[in-house]
């Protein structure tokens, strides 16, 4: 684990992996607020309230704010995030090619 960047580890988490210590907000909650348009640390704070508790010297394991965090997840999980979309998107394509030939 040591050896994956933080971009591999927020996309290897589950979705009820902790994102913000202070104010228990989930990694899923995050990406319920960037689905909803969010695509700002600002708009993640104000759908999710992560990143306004200001205990995370005390409550977060990494002694650090959670703000760093947020970020590569809004990186990784918005729409302007133009390969993980494509990705996803050939995947499904593939998918859906491989069950137009099984029916």
């Amino acid at each position: 684990e040591k050896n994956m960047n933080k971009k591999e580890k927020w996309l290897a988490a589950p979705q009820s992996e902790i994102v913000c210590y202070c104010l228990g907000v989930n990694k899923g909650k995050i990406i319920e607020a960037i689905q909803s348009g969010c695509n700002s640390l600002k708009a993640i704070k104000d759908f999710t309230k992560a990143c306004t508790g200001g205990e995370c010297e005390i409550k977060n394991p990494s002694k650090k704010c959670c703000s760093q965090d947020i970020l590569t997840i809004i990186d990784l999980y918005s729409d302007n995030n133009v390969n993980q979309q494509t990705l996803i998107h050939n995947v499904a394509a593939k998918i859906n090619n491989e069950f137009a030939q099984s029916g």
